[in-house]
């Protein structure tokens, strides 16, 4: 069937377009009336996918395949170069078609005629095609169309004089075009599935323990739920378990969804040191899967490896590397953002979900998304288990609520009565089994009130280590971060390590004491810097500084494994905060100061009077709900019991009855509060349903909530538009790259000797220069101001500075937007400031 994708292009429509053949068509009876024809940018041009899907079901009707399956294979075929045509493009179909003369429809019929004795191939016996059965044809004609369209595989001048010495020279042509791209035959890592101890150098934990003994029990592909505290090894638990599915069902690979960039990052080196580099017994492909990936130094290594030989059985293929492309390869790492691309009607999704078929996928932090974006997983998971995947999921903790969704998107059920947490859910083709285990220790964390203010935190934390340790403060907005850092005063700047990094400044000293501020407002290269500072200062494999404070955002309570000795934090919703009291004293046996030596959280605001309304900004970005329900469960307490206490928080923090526990007058404010934050998710929900591609049967759906190809991540036509994220609601964001504007010119750097390349063709080196310096930009104004401005004439030639944007400054790295003062610092990142602007008159 796939053979039938470029049917379309037997047209005249298409034909006409190179004016030597098609003087040759005439003169052998196939014509059309001069003038006639419409041209590429008509409206009533028609692409040949739109034709073949016209075309292909009256000639499969033919043969004898049911009418239903018919159009179902041609609606398949036809949406080989992206899309399912609407309805109007194949009304136009329809209309080109009348402008033929001669035997175009024998001419069609034949060369169907010529592919099927050729193939000695036999039509369906079906009435209707499933869906996954659509998915394949329809994502299997774009990737063989993909290959075979390039004269470097498939050159052009072959002899067509006997069509079957034609397809057994294509055959070899074929072989060798997929071992070039190193699409190599896809099998498991291990025949059988070594001993947990032979691939990691320790004993399995009790949680471990339990996937081992769960695995045994599972018949074909499975959905895992594992749901276990924070730096229990989750991780190493869902590849020990990849290695057995893949050798029991044959699956072809592995991708590792994270929730973040920078946790992709971490992720990418574990899969290929922990595991892939375990098994070289032949070539392994490994992408990283994210929009920041030709940053990061680890996976432009293994772009650069050439043929794999002993030491190098981990490479990164470029033809993999391509952003469509990337879902294709064995094993990928990467954000769950590029997985959910797949069950949105965005050009090519059926590429990535093809790609995520057969394999295990590990989707990880799974508690930490909201109504809208979870609704995605709950259908992406449905597609998998459709596709023969298994799927691994890892949380430190869901409710019942959520792990019903995502059981039954595989038709499975939870039984009444589940194993108390921590537990392992499994679904296969034997059932559903909740499995509990015994956690080894209670881990004890002392609870303390910490002030509101961000500036009051710093300081305090800051004292926290004046005698040794390493103290994290988490706040809720960069702005707080920013206050907070600079509350402490200025110190002698730490200039990052590393030869990539020279001149980039990572944090301050202040006394003996190290000061790092990370969040997501930095230049790209400027937060890749300080993200590995901050593991240097406090991660596992890190040097460890005798003082340090590490002032962060978000971007550090999840996947990223780090250690603090004692822990600062905004209020946030209960879930996060047991995140966040994860990171403190993770890694046993470390010596700690005499003053650490228990872990400590200090929350702010607990154990204060609430006011009646939450004071301006004390909840972004979060809704006012869920942190007057942490202050509620949290005030009076002294410490958490990790895990005995992690169950009934987060059940607690989304039970309805928990409301009447407010007293007054806060209760009347938190009910007003819980209504807005069930409205919002259910309307979140709504816009997921009609967005995701879930039932299975939505997949040839003509329209899926309006979300056209210019509003797709992988968007590769429209120059104008920046990335819109549809995987996750919220406040746009465009990239922009912050440039210096010096004597005249536009410059990288402060100093002048990076000159911005914004004309004239771009090479490689321009592009990358670029690439290192961008920084997302969501404050509304600014954003609307730098969307309105375009991309750079040259930036528009690149698919990957076409949606870019120009953030200019002056020398000093200052400029205003509307009323927002804009600022570049080089120790704060990007700057907002309200100002006052003069009206006029």
């Amino acid at each position: 069937m796939a053979g039938l994708h470029d049917l379309g292009k037997a047209t005249a429509i298409f034909q006409s377009q190179w004016p030597a053949g098609a003087e040759l068509l005439r003169e052998a009876g196939l014509s059309w009336p001069a003038n006639s024809i419409p041209k590429r940018g008509d409206a009533s041009w028609v692409a040949h996918g739109v034709l073949t899907e016209v075309l292909a079901p009256p000639l499969l009707k033919k043969m004898g395949v049911a009418r239903r399956a018919a159009r179902q294979i041609g609606a398949a075929l036809g949406a080989h170069h992206g899309f399912i045509a609407e309805e109007e493009e194949l009304d136009c179909g329809y209309d080109v078609l009348e402008y033929e003369k001669g035997p175009w429809p024998e001419t069609r019929e034949a060369l169907v005629g010529v592919l099927r004795g050729v193939l000695q191939a036999e039509p369906p016996a079906i009435s209707e095609l499933p869906p996954e059965t659509s998915l394949r044809v329809m994502a299997l004609a774009s990737f063989a169309d993909w290959v075979a369209s390039s004269p470097q595989y498939f050159p052009y001048g072959r002899s067509l004089d006997d069509p079957g010495d034609y397809f057994e020279n294509a055959l070899t042509l074929a072989e060798r075009a997929l071992n070039q791209i190193r699409w190599y035959p896809r099998t498991p890592l291990s025949s059988k599935p070594p001993p947990f101890e032979s691939v990691f150098p320790f004993a399995p934990n009790s949680m471990q323990r339990k996937v081992i003994e769960a695995l045994e029990s599972v018949s074909g592909p499975a959905l895992m739920i594992i749901e276990a505290p924070m730096g229990g090894g989750k991780t190493e638990a869902a590849m020990y378990a990849h290695l057995v599915l893949q050798s029991r069902n044959g699956h072809r690979g592995l991708y590792v969804a994270m929730p973040t960039t920078a946790t992709g990052n971490a992720m990418f080196q574990r899969v290929e040191h922990d595991l892939l580099k375990k098994f070289g017994d032949r070539p392994h492909d490994l992408q990283l899967v994210h929009g920041a990936s030709f940053l990061n130094p680890e996976y432009l290594r293994l772009k650069n490896v050439g043929e794999p030989g002993d030491d190098d059985a981990v490479a990164a293929s470029e033809w993999f590397s391509a952003k469509k492309r990337a879902m294709l390869t064995e094993y990928g790492v990467g954000t769950i953002d590029q997985a959910l691309l797949g069950v949105l009607r965005v050009r090519h999704h059926f590429i990535r979900l093809w790609g995520l078929g057969n394999r295990t996928v590990v989707l990880d932090e799974v508690h930490a998304y909201d109504a809208y974006t979870s609704r995605l997983i709950t259908g992406l998971v449905r597609w998998l288990c459709g596709l023969g995947s298994s799927v691994i999921i890892m949380s430190a903790t869901l409710t019942r609520r959520q792990r019903e969704q995502l059981i039954g998107a595989c038709e499975g059920r939870l039984p009444e009565r589940e194993a108390a947490y921590p537990r392992i859910t499994v679904h296969s083709q034997a059932g559903v089994e909740s499995l509990g285990f015994e956690w080894p220790e209670t881990r004890v964390v002392q609870l303390r009130a910490a002030p509101r203010e961000p500036e009051k935190m710093a300081l305090e934390a800051a004292a926290g280590v004046s005698k040794g340790g390493v103290a994290a403060l988490i706040v809720n907005t960069v702005d707080r971060a920013q206050r907070a850092y600079r509350a402490l005063g200025a110190g002698k700047r730490i200039a990052a390590a590393g030869s990539g990094a020279s001149g980039l400044i990572v944090g301050k000293r202040l006394g003996d004491l190290e000061v790092y501020l990370f969040h997501a407002r930095f230049p790209s290269n400027e937060r890749a810097a300080r993200e590995g500072a901050v593991l240097r200062a406090a991660g596992k494999n890190g040097v460890r500084p005798r003082k340090a404070l590490v002032i962060a955002t978000q971007v550090i309570e999840q996947s990223l494994d780090l250690d603090f000795d004692v822990m600062y934090t905004d209020l946030a919703p209960i879930d996060l905060l047991v995140q966040r009291a994860g990171r403190l004293h993770r890694h046993a046996g470390r010596a700690r100061p005499e003053a650490h030596s228990e872990p400590r959280l200090h929350v702010a605001g607990i154990n204060s009077e609430l006011p009646e309304s939450l004071p301006e900004g004390w909840a972004l970005p979060y809704l006012a709900y869920p942190l007057l329900v942490s202050w509620l469960l949290l005030s009076g307490r002294d410490e958490l019991r990790l895990p005995d206490d992690i169950e009934p928080l987060i059940e607690a923090a989304y039970a309805e009855e928990t409301l009447g526990r407010f007293g007054e007058p806060v209760r009347e404010v938190a009910r007003d509060n819980y209504e807005k934050m069930e409205l919002r998710a259910s309307m979140y929900q709504a816009t997921a349903a009609r967005a995701v591609l879930d039932p299975l049967e939505r997949l040839l759906e003509r329209q899926v909530a309006n979300l056209r190809s210019k509003l797709g991540l992988d968007d590769d036509e429209d120059a104008a538009l920046p990335q819109v994220a549809l995987t996750r609601l919220g406040e746009p964001s465009v990239k922009a790259v912050p440039a210096f504007r010096l004597d005249g010119e536009l410059f990288l750097d402060r100093d002048g000797r990076q000159p911005l390349k914004l004309s004239g063709a771009m090479t490689a080196d321009d592009v990358f220069a670029i690439a290192s310096r961008f920084v997302n930009v969501s404050r509304r104004g600014v954003y609307h101001a730098l969307v309105k401005q375009g991309a750079p004439k040259a930036w528009r030639k690149s698919s990957l500075l076409r949606s870019w944007r120009v953030l200019e400054l002056d020398g000093s790295g200052r400029t205003s937007i509307g009323n927002t003062a804009v600022s570049l610092d080089s120790e704060l990142g990007l700057v907002y400031a309200t100002q006052a602007v003069a009206k006029e008159g």
